[in-house]
């Protein structure tokens, strides 16, 4: 297995930082080798840089222009400039480095012209490294095809002269609906030998919609996304450096006993609470112990947020990129039946892409929520930390338009978080409803199908049901039903290659 990708030297403090701390521990180190390639009558040389970590060899290119940042670039010129020097850096370092591969996988749609330049290019065509591969483009969301979406002519130059590719081969890269934009996704999708996306259900979809993309979208294969096994054992780590507990226990014990009503209901349900965190770690019972562990921490956050302290309050979060794909006017459009008629309580928060204009009215919307229900909203704008939400909270909020395959919905359940979700893509093939009988409980969270506020509060009115009717110990059930339906990276990393194999037919030997 081959990784190739940019050296970037510039971003977000906290990812260059990771990146850099990266090429030391693997030992990351120059090749000694530049390769070169051509942009119209330019040409420009880039410096390879190799390492193995676990087994997987990376190469990683470094250019003071093309890698100086993700994204970055400001014309039209200038971005598609990029993506073209990433795609014939990538086929000269598999030409270079005589790599051969049997397969070959790009990602949405920054990297979808390296199939275009290999299949069209008459110097990769008949290139030996390339004879034996088969081309598989994988589609994260159809949605960022709009990032990598630019018009062909730009004061008058046409764009597609930077691909060195004959005229007549333009319409190849162009867009299924408006014939006059370039659309790197397009072209990722029409060269690749099969299109594969992540989840069944999404790949279904966007055989049906998706922007003009189904024009181009036949036997989309859909394999759904996963976490690490160590996912959960990495979240508490985080929960117990944060030094959460220890920082804001006291304090909640002194405001529990201000309160002579809230006392006497946590010493009847949670007397543990009482006796502190080291009593609770000790307790032997293992059900009791996570119930009234859990418990702790969602106290614990309604303190620390400024909210209304209350174990019967039923407490939900809501943190993704704020965006209109998300869902939020939804929780807009249906607060005052959720947090008035219902009574609930939501930490609420996320970063705004920049220039999402629709983002920045949504996140106005959400400050105002948070002044007009102050004892049950919590609103954070920007960059979240979900440690400490997601193993605390009650409910995850996922009410998305679309949704794809999602992690985040993935993360929520491994936290023990029951999630409330809009029955579309990868959601409604990881969120199962919650159904009882007796004593026995199935399902890991609540779902709705139409985009409206109404179907939204409707899900929760059910939630808010499931949390009064039933007894702590189906609660505890429905956490554990949440645990344990998680998907792992080895489940779909074995449904890829065995997809990928019987595909070409190819005998797949092992060591």
């Amino acid at each position: 297995m081959y990784v190739i990708t940019g050296y970037y030297k510039n971003g977000s403090k906290e990812v260059i930082e990771k990146l850099n701390n990266a090429v030391k521990k693997y030992n990351i180190k120059y090749t000694g080798k530049n390769i070169r390639f051509m942009i119209m009558d330019a040409e420009y040389e880039v410096g390879v840089h190799h390492g193995i970590v676990d087994g997987i060899k990376f190469y990683l290119l470094d250019h003071h222009e093309f890698f100086d940042g993700l994204y970055w670039g400001i014309t039209a010129g200038e971005k598609l400039r990029r993506r073209i020097a990433f795609a014939r850096a990538c086929a000269e370092v598999i030409v270079e480095f005589n790599i051969c591969p049997h397969f070959s996988f790009t990602n949405d749609a920054y990297a979808g012209i390296f199939n275009g330049i290999i299949k069209c290019d008459y110097y990769y065509m008949k290139n030996p490294n390339f004879l034996r591969t088969t081309f598989f483009h994988i589609i994260h969301n159809c949605g960022w095809q709009y990032f990598d979406a630019y018009d062909r002519f730009e004061n008058g130059f046409d764009l597609f002269n930077l691909f060195n590719l004959p005229h007549w081969l333009a319409g190849d890269f162009t867009d299924p609906v408006f014939h006059e934009r370039l659309n790197c996704m397009a072209a990722g999708i029409r060269f690749a030998d099969r299109v594969i996306t992540v989840s069944p259900s999404y790949a279904l979809q966007i055989e049906y919609a998706s922007d003009g993309m189904e024009h181009i979208l036949n036997n989309v294969i859909g394999i759904s996304n996963a976490l690490g096994r160590d996912y959960r054992k990495k979240l508490e780590k985080n929960f117990k450096g944060s030094g959460f507990v220890e920082n804001s226990y006291t304090g909640l014990i002194e405001h529990i006993k201000e309160s002579e009503y809230l006392c006497e209901k946590i010493e009847k349900n949670y007397n543990e609470i009482f006796k502190g965190p080291d009593f609770i770690k000790k307790i032997e019972n293992k059900k009791r112990k996570y119930i009234v562990d859990r418990m702790l921490k969602k106290l614990l956050l309604q303190y620390n947020k400024g909210l209304t302290v209350d174990p019967d309050i039923v407490l939900c979060c809501m943190i993704h990129r704020i965006s209109e794909q998300k869902g939020f006017q939804l929780l807009l459009d249906a607060s005052e039946g959720i947090f008035k008629n219902l009574g609930f309580q939501a930490i609420i928060g996320g970063a705004i892409s920049s220039g999402d204009r629709r983002g920045e009215e949504i996140a106005r919307g959400l400050y105002l929520l948070s002044q007009y229900y102050q004892s049950q909203v919590n609103v954070s704008i920007g960059y979240q930390d979900v440690t400490i939400p997601l193993l605390a909270s009650d409910l995850f909020l996922m009410p998305s338009m679309h949704e794809p395959g999602g992690i985040s919905q993935l993360e929520a359940l491994a936290s023990g978080c029951l999630v409330v979700a809009r029955a579309t893509g990868g959601l409604r093939d990881t969120v199962f409803p919650l159904r009882t009988g007796g004593s026995e409980v199935t399902g890991n969270g609540f779902l709705f199908s139409d985009f409206s506020p109404w179907a939204f509060y409707d899900a929760l009115e059910r939630a808010s049901l499931f949390f009064k009717d039933q007894s702590s110990d189906i609660i505890y059930q429905s956490r554990k039903n949440a645990e344990n339906s998680v998907y792992f990276w080895e489940t779909p990393a074995r449904k890829y290659i065995n997809t990928i194999y019987n595909l070409t037919e190819k005998i797949r030997i092992i060591d």
